[in-house]
């Protein structure tokens, strides 16, 4: 599964181009030999990583501000905030 999320990132990304002309919401597929070809190209490979990393890094510090810490004679309570 992860697989999955990582190319989808790197079609966001513009990275990769899907097959077809799929919706912005649907499942992308990718040719098998166009990732294999564009692989092996070192600076592709940087900005794959850069994308993914970015992504999680933006995804992990919106989690982190959706919290509240609470502090109660003492204590620190950590609240969830719904969405």
């Amino acid at each position: 599964m992860p697989r999955q999320r990582q190319l989808c990132l790197n079609s966001v990304a513009r990275l990769l181009k899907p097959l077809g002309n799929p919706p912005p919401n649907s499942v992308k597929c990718f040719a098998t030999m166009e990732v294999l070809e564009l692989a092996k190209d070192r600076t592709w490979l940087a900005k794959v990583t850069n994308a993914v990393s970015q992504h999680w890094k933006e995804k992990n510090l919106h989690k982190k501000s959706r919290s509240a810490v609470l502090t109660e004679n003492g204590k620190s309570l950590q609240i969830g905030l719904a969405v």
